[in-house]
């Protein structure tokens, strides 16, 4: 309620029954911020962190027919971030990272995908790929926060690279 519903100053649940498996609200009282919600208002603006931005997913079909899912990367996605991060060549990570890295820790992985929306993107490319679900690239923007620099980065999985 407190995502979708900036509005709401006060929520009363009083009194609250927990009996086994069970929770009632016998009476409740929501108090409304009658300016906040007769002001307009970008969506999410009263957050710290920006929701998952669904307005980012689209279709896309490779020049092979395949269907991939571009999408803003989640934070469960550690297990194909790191299935593709061991796809590549140490020519890969060396062009993505400016540095060998041989392996990724959790800490790592969890700093790329766990991301604030607002400040930073990063837009995954997802392929089923024999019922299974492979990231195959991931292409980010960074932005410090007074915006006076941007950072860009992309990287595709070895497989999936095209040598012309």
């Amino acid at each position: 309620m407190i995502v979708d519903f900036p509005e709401i100053r006060e929520l009363d649940i009083n009194p609250l029954v927990c009996t086994g498996d069970s929770v009632i609200a016998l009476d409740a009282r929501i108090i409304i911020d009658k300016e906040v919600a007769l002001t307009k208002h970008d969506p999410h603006h009263h957050l710290v962190i920006s929701p998952y931005p669904l307005k980012y997913v689209t279709a896309y079909r490779t020049k092979d027919s395949r269907n991939v899912v571009l999408r803003p990367i989640r934070p469960e996605d550690e297990p194909m971030w790191l299935e593709m991060f061991e796809s590549f060549s140490e020519q890969t990570i060396m062009n993505r990272f400016f540095q060998y890295i041989k392996n990724t820790p959790h800490e790592m992985r969890v700093r790329y995908r766990n991301i604030d929306y607002d400040r930073e993107m990063a837009i995954v490319g997802e392929l089923a790929d024999d019922d299974r679900r492979k990231i195959v690239g991931v292409a980010r923007l960074v932005t410090e926060p007074k915006r006076r620099t941007d950072e860009f980065a992309a990287v595709v999985a070895d497989p999936w690279q095209e040598s012309e």
